[in-house]
């Protein structure tokens, strides 16, 4: 992989637990831990788009597509990515499919992403 090509900068997001004033954690009513949506870290990446499709059953004047990418960073960037995380790159979420470390080199991911476009 030429580093080179690590030429976009993509925000990592994830779900962090809210605590209150005495750093206890925040309960709802229901008796439920509350997360609060975070941005973990900014990275350099590539993005490249894989597929597009449009997506079928919808009305006339939605317009619709799933559309998948793949992203790489660096391994020491972010090693803990997973599923539970997601991907912003120019106002775009992109939810993660998979991660790939190649050849468990511990060098650079690989990240398997989808987005849907369009309205619901």
């Amino acid at each position: 992989m030429n580093p080179g090509k690590l030429d976009k900068r993509v925000e990592i997001w994830g779900k962090t637990p809210v605590e209150n004033i005495a750093g206890e954690p925040e309960i709802d009513e229901l008796g439920t831990q509350i997360y609060d949506d975070t941005m973990l870290a900014e990275v350099w990446a590539q993005v490249s788009p894989r597929t597009g499709s449009l997506l079928a059953g919808r009305s006339a004047d939605t317009i619709l597509s799933k559309v998948t990418h793949k992203i790489i960073i660096r391994y020491s960037a972010f090693p803990a990515l997973s599923v539970a995380n997601w991907i912003m790159y120019q106002g775009h979420r992109f939810n993660i499919d998979y991660v790939l470390n190649p050849d468990f080199r511990n060098e650079y991911l690989e990240i398997f992403v989808n987005e849907q476009v369009g309205n619901n």
